[in-house]
C-alpha cells in the first residue's frame, strides 16, 4: 500500500505552539527543526516529522523517531518494514510511505523562474517540449518533479544527473532500473509526482490538519 499524507500551513506558530509541537521529538530532530533561521523552513521541517509520525500511526508501526537513520546519501529510513519520503514546497508538506514499494515525492508550486538556468537537467526533446508548451513554467515543472521523485526514490539524489533519467509517460529508466510514476492532485497551483518501483500507483490520500 501506498499513502499520501499532506498538510498546509497558513499562519506562524506561536512560541508555545511550537515548543510543544517538538516536545514529542528526539534531541537531534529537534535541533534540525530549530535550525532554520526562517520560520516558513522551521514549520516545513516540523510538518514533515509530523506527517511521517501520522504516517506510521496508520501503518501500524509505533511513531518512534528515535530508531531514525541515514544511509551514506542521507535519506532517512527507519526499518525495511516501511519506506517514506517527504517533500514540500510554498506552505504545503507532503509525505509519502509505502510497506510495499520504495517510494519518492516532489511537490512543487508553480512560480515563474528563470528556467533557462536548468536547461541542463532536462533532454533536449523534453527542453523543446518546455519551451513550445503554452504555459512553460507548468510544463517544466511538470518534468522536474518527475525527476526529483524518482531520485528521492531512488536514494542517491542529485548524485543521478537529471539528464541521464529518461521519462516516458508514467515511466522512467535511470542505469537500467525501471520507475513508475504517478501524479496527484492536491491543490491548485502546485504539480506534485509520486515515484515506486511498484507498477501499480493507487495512493491512498489523506490531508491532514496539524
Amino acid at each position: 500500500m501506498i499513502k499520501v499524507l499532506y498538510s498546509c500551513f497558513e499562519r506562524k506558530l506561536t512560541a508555545q505552539e511550537l515548543a510543544t509541537y517538538v516536545a514529542v521529538f528526539p534531541t537531534s530532530i529537534r535541533n534540525k527543526i530549530l535550525k532554520f533561521q526562517r520560520w516558513q523552513d522551521v514549520q516545513a521541517c516540523l510538518y514533515g516529522k509530523l506527517l511521517l509520525l501520522k504516517g506510521l500511526e496508520q501503518f501500524g508501526i509505533a511513531p518512534d523517531l528515535e530508531k531514525l537513520q541515514y544511509t551514506a546519501y542521507s535519506r532517512p529510513y527507519i526499518d525495511k518494514s516501511i519506506d517514506f519520503n517527504i517533500s514540500h514546497s510554498g506552505c504545503y508538506v507532503t509525505c509519502v510511505l509505502s510497506d510495499s514499494a520504495k517510494v519518492g515525492i516532489d511537490i512543487e508550486q508553480v512560480n515563474s523562474i528563470p528556467i533557462e538556468d536548468f536547461a541542463c537537467y532536462m533532454l533536449p526533446e523534453e527542453w523543446e517540449k518546455i519551451t513550445r508548451a503554452s504555459n512553460k513554467y507548468y510544463e517544466f515543472y511538470e518534468y522536474w518533479t518527475r525527476k526529483e521523485s524518482i531520485i528521492k526514490a531512488d536514494g542517491r539524489g542529485l548524485s543521478i544527473p537529471l539528464e541521464e533519467i529518461v521519462v516516458s509517460g508514467n515511466r522512467a529508466v535511470v542505469e537500467n532500473a525501471t520507475w513508475y510514476l504517478k501524479k496527484i492532485k492536491l491543490v491548485d497551483e502546485y504539480i506534485v509526482h509520486v515515484a515506486a518501483d511498484a507498477e501499480e500507483i493507487e495512493p491512498v490520500i489523506c490531508k491532514v490538519e496539524l
